[in-house]
């Protein structure tokens, strides 16, 4: 990894022996590599949240697994939620005391940040729901001024698949200030099609590239060239 210049990788924690997590990042930090866990939202049996104290000595415990191994830093992913991770907030006492998607998962990054912290990570990084793009494409949304109220002080930064100067641009205005590129995936082209969903901008290439109607194949945007 380090010879390919990667100084960061993903990894989900959850089933690694304590022993083996702490040697990987031992050995992996000799050679300037940093682990990253990778905690997904709908990776836990039920959608949690800060209201349930059984909950956050779950979710603890997580961190402190983190930071007793060494980790670089970790993302919390809220990503693609469906079924209950979404209903969530229909449940009156979660409605009360939180009111939108964006507040519960703001609450749930700040948690994060305040378990991890004690053990020094460099680094905290957060994957909205849905990437917050509307079905126009647009990625303007009251979600982000929610979801990321006070990443500033937390150090906190946005992922997000957006990468135009325009959508860059919707993004901050949104809320949005520390952004980060997400490069989430590479997809071979007969997928680009399979997966076309209309003449703008195809979300399976992650907003890198247009699709020509004309039958000329993916056209990238200019801004990415």
């Amino acid at each position: 990894m380090a010879f390919m210049r990667l100084n960061g990788m993903h990894f989900q924690i959850q089933k690694a022996p304590e022993a083996r997590l702490k040697a990987m990042c031992d050995a992996l930090r000799h050679y300037g590599v940093g682990v990253m866990p990778w905690y997904s939202y709908m990776s836990t049996k039920h959608p949690i949240t800060p209201l349930s104290a059984e909950d956050m000595a779950e979710f603890k415990a997580y961190f402190d697994k983190g930071g007793r191994a060494g980790v670089a830093g970790y993302t919390i992913a809220f990503d693609d939620l469906n079924g209950p991770f979404v209903d969530i907030l229909k449940r009156a006492d979660v409605k009360t005391a939180y009111g939108t998607a964006g507040a519960l998962h703001n609450a749930l990054v700040g948690k994060a940040v305040e378990f991890s912290k004690p053990y020094g990570p460099k680094l905290w990084q957060a994957i909205p729901y849905t990437y917050g793009v509307d079905g126009n494409g647009s990625a303007k949304s009251d979600y982000f001024r929610d979801f990321c109220k006070g990443f500033d002080a937390m150090d906190v930064v946005t992922l997000h698949t957006v990468f135009s100067q325009k959508g860059v641009e919707e993004l901050r205005e949104s809320g949005v200030r520390k952004f980060g590129y997400y490069v989430n995936g590479t997809w071979p082209t007969p997928l680009f099609f399979k997966w076309y969903m209309g003449p703008e901008c195809i979300p399976w290439t992650w907003n890198m590239f247009y699709i020509d109607c004309n039958g000329v194949g993916p056209t990238p945007y200019l801004d990415m060239l």
